[in-house]
């Protein structure tokens, strides 16, 4: 975690991708929650049993289409919490 931003990986899996290899855009947001999920372990692991957290906005850049096998990162950062 760096300032306020957390930041996790996954690879994408043959589950992740439509017919034509590349990984369908909702998967994303998927892997944005899992992020999230992560972060409010390592940090309040306490916290998803007592409260619970929601996303009010959303700021995505995809900057080419993942493919199988790929490293994705996604950094997540927490405000107004």
């Amino acid at each position: 975690m760096s300032g306020n931003s957390f930041r996790w990986s996954t690879k994408v899996l043959f589950g992740d991708i439509d017919y034509y290899g590349v990984v369908f855009y909702l998967r994303y947001f998927d892997w944005c929650t899992q992020a999230r999920e992560h972060f409010i372990l390592s940090h309040l692991p306490d916290a998803l049993n007592r409260t619970c957290s929601s996303v009010s906005e959303v700021l995505h850049r995809f900057h080419r289409p993942a493919r199988l096998n790929d490293d994705i990162l996604i950094e997540v950062s927490a405000q107004d919490v």
